[in-house]
């Protein structure tokens, strides 16, 4: 790392540290529950709400407006624009939407009700009428003559929204809408076997959802169905994080609610199925439900219970026993993804060094671990980790391609502050941080700042066209190689946890390579003046 580089990176380490309640804190927090659900969340709220849909979006108080804001919403060119009417129309003038509205129309404002964030003071009536209004919007969209991106849209949000709202009602007492559920099941049945490939893939990932979580309240709960509906997920996504990682949750989901013993008796009917999987994603997640027991014995839930720490003792602390988690030769693959968050807390944080030693004792430890398939899943988290630390204090190769199939101009990135942010179509809280990059992106283009979007899903079909529509001002790099599309960034960047954000200074030198969102307009605002 050059000398300037550490310098950056002291000065952040201290900025960090002045804070009054540490970061260590807020990211345990919030980060190690909802950010990183996918990674096995312990917090039931979270859980419930990670599981049920990751796309709530977001939400603000419902006022009353005069009488024809309707056409104001259907009138307005821009989707911000229509997302800042939709926030205080009232339901009488958005049923006229609902009613009078084009294709386009009615698309535009079904994308700003996707991008609506959501409000953490707000109640679940509120939260609950924002997500049917996307489900009205849907059905009346669905009625009508759509090109193939306009119905992915409205039937992507349908389920969306569907999701949202039957996890908000089994939160908040334990029953969701009846009308919903069947809404839900009906919807996902419908588009499990859609020729959209991601339709279809959303669909049988929220059918397994409701089908298991509605077995839950049954006295006397099926849980060779819920297995069942477990396999067939895991069959047609066996390297699918996000779908495994719900398969995961589920069974964590039902540990808490019912118990010990239900949980168990889910992962041994999914272990004597192991015969069946080659995948080691697949096969590392198995090995985990062989044997709850262990997970107590690998002091994991100390880690955890501890994580709130302050100050540099308890940082101390945490990578202590983060070493020792995965230098164990049965560490799990349950451990091994808990412990990952830790060094990804390092590394928002700016402490590149701790980081590194929990990716180099991993590695250092990785042959003696009892599960070949475990090993297998740690190596990568590790190798790909160390990679991105090496990155700090280099300079950032740009060879990539753009979204619309041309290469990056170096006259887009040279001699300016580069900010670099990772998403993915599948992770719904990735695209809300790209969606809150692009105000900054419009505030920061005469300061020459510029924002590169990378996608890291490598299936350029797959991606989400309309949403990448409305950010005209943020530039769009994607994956595909098999297409001979290489992305540069991605191979010295691994970045399977998304979102991610990475600064490059003007030289063209990375700085930081996952800078929380919250911190992001400081540190972009210190290399301006660099």
């Amino acid at each position: 790392m050059s000398s300037s580089s550490r310098k950056s990176s002291q000065k952040r380490k201290k900025r960090k540290q002045s804070k009054e309640r540490s970061e260590l804190s807020e990211f345990a927090d919030k980060k190690f529950a909802a950010k990183k659900l996918e990674s096995d969340g312990i917090d039931i709220k979270f859980l419930v709400l990670g599981m049920v849909t990751t796309l709530m979006g977001g939400l603000l108080v419902f006022s009353n407006l005069s009488t024809g804001k309707s056409g104001q919403v259907l009138a307005a060119a821009e989707s911000s624009d229509v997302l800042e009417e939709v926030k205080s129309i009232d339901e009488k003038e958005f049923q006229k939407v609902v009613e009078s509205g084009t294709t386009e129309q009615l698309g535009n404002v079904l994308q700003s009700l996707n991008n609506w964030k959501q409000e953490e003071n707000q109640g679940v009536d509120e939260k609950v009428k924002k997500n049917q209004r996307r489900v009205d919007i849907a059905n009346k969209m669905m009625t009508m003559e759509l090109d193939s991106e306009q119905r992915a849209l409205a039937v992507r949000s349908k389920i969306d929204a569907l999701e949202a709202i039957y996890g908000l009602t089994f939160l908040a007492d334990g029953e969701s809408l009846p009308s919903v559920y069947q809404d839900l099941k009906n919807c996902a049945t419908d588009y499990k076997s859609d020729e959209d490939p991601s339709l279809s893939r959303q669909a049988r990932i929220g059918l397994m959802k409701v089908e298991c979580f509605e077995t839950s309240r049954e006295d006397n709960p099926d849980l060779d169905l819920v297995a069942n509906e477990m396999c067939k997920v895991m069959k047609s996504y066996p390297d699918d994080d996000a779908a495994l990682a719900t398969v995961d949750s589920i069974v964590e989901f039902y540990r808490l609610k019912l118990g010990e013993e239900s949980s168990s008796k889910i992962g041994s009917r999914l272990v004597s199925r192991r015969d069946e999987f080659t995948s080691p994603k697949v096969l590392a997640m198995l090995y985990d439900f062989s044997d709850e027991a262990k997970l107590a014995k690998t002091k994991y839930v100390q880690l955890f219970e501890n994580r709130w720490v302050n100050g540099e003792r308890g940082q101390q602390e945490l990578l202590k026993r983060s070493i020792e988690l995965v230098s164990d030769h049965d560490p799990g693959r349950r451990v091994i993804s808990r412990v990952n968050l830790v060094a990804l807390w390092f590394e928002q944080a700016g402490m590149y060094e701790s980081s590194k030693q929990i990716y180099e004792s991993v590695l250092k430890a990785v042959d003696r671990y009892k599960s070949p398939d475990v090993a297998v899943v740690a190596k990568k988290i590790a190798y790909d980790g160390l990679a991105r630390q090496r990155l700090i204090g280099r300079k950032l190769d740009f060879n990539c391609y753009q979204f619309d199939g041309r290469p990056l101009q170096k006259s887009v990135v040279e001699d300016r502050v580069v900010v670099v942010a990772f998403w993915s179509t599948y992770n719904s809280e990735s695209k809300g941080t790209i969606a809150s990059l692009l105000p900054r992106a419009i505030r920061w283009k005469d300061r020459g700042v510029r924002v590169l979007a990378v996608n890291v899903d490598g299936e350029k079909e797959h991606i989400d066209k309309s949403f990448i529509a409305t950010m005209e001002d943020l530039v769009f790099i994607y994956n595909d190689p098999d297409n001979g599309y290489s992305n540069k960034i991605l191979s010295q960047c691994p970045s399977d946890q998304v979102p991610r954000i990475m600064l490059v200074r003007k030289d063209g030198v990375v700085s930081d390579i996952n800078v929380p969102l919250s911190e992001l307009d400081t540190e972009v605002e210190f290399l301006i003046r660099e």
